[in-house]
């Protein structure tokens, strides 16, 4: 579904939203005049997170999380993805596709490979992050919380972690099977956020000729 919606894009750029997410007030064009005046290609953003009524049984009646830190800075790609790999930094915080995070689509198309694919791994936010990061040089980190990111039992990721539910567990074991993109055959997939963050790297090996080496060794530490 990212390549194909990909596949509609001509100019501009891009940012995906999942359907239990949402944008923040204003949030386009505060964007718009921050990479104007930044001039970067790739961007990544704070988030509101909310949590569904009904989603966790700690919190019954879900909840809404608002960050206050409104700085801007304009981050190395190489430093902050080696950090992730390093387990010190999450990778909600690399320029990514989604959830307030943005990439122009001259970028994206200079990351696909030599099929034409940009998404090269069945995490396709984590592989977008991976893949900007192995892209370009620089992003930008804004302060303003872009997007408010959803948590919901309809929420892939977080039904993966938690499988609350038999209909969950029914519906992660469908996504699993799809097999348009095999997880790399050197891993296992898990729960371990840091192996889909080395899988998707491991899927790149276009992008990545000059990247410092990361090991499976390592990545397990």
């Amino acid at each position: 579904h990212w390549e194909f919606a990909l596949s509609h894009v001509n100019d501009g750029w891009v940012m995906f939203i999942g359907d239990d997410d949402g944008l923040s007030p204003g949030a386009l064009k505060h964007l718009d005049q921050l990479i104007r005046h930044h001039r970067v290609e790739a961007v990544n953003s704070a988030f509101s997170l909310f949590v569904w009524p009904g989603h966790l049984p700690e919190i019954p009646d879900g909840k809404f999380i608002v960050p206050l830190i409104a700085s801007d800075t304009v981050k190395s790609t190489k430093l902050a993805l080696q950090r992730a790999l390093q387990g010190r930094l999450p990778y909600t915080k690399l320029p990514w596709l989604y959830n307030g995070g943005a990439a122009s689509l001259r970028l994206i198309n200079s990351a696909r490979d030599a099929d034409g694919r940009f998404s090269c791994s069945q995490t396709p936010d984590l592989y977008s992050a991976v893949a900007l990061c192995l892209t370009t040089d620089r992003f930008l980190s804004v302060g303003y919380p872009i997007a408010v990111g959803g948590t919901s039992r309809r929420s892939t990721g977080a039904a993966n972690s938690i499988a609350s539910s038999d209909e969950v567990r029914r519906a992660i074991a469908m996504y699993m099977q799809e097999d348009n993109i095999p997880f790399h055959p050197d891993l296992i997939m898990g729960k371990s956020t840091e192996i889909l963050l080395y899988e998707c790297y491991l899927q790149a090996p276009h992008l990545r000729p000059d990247s410092p080496a990361v090991t499976l060794q390592r990545q397990l530490q």
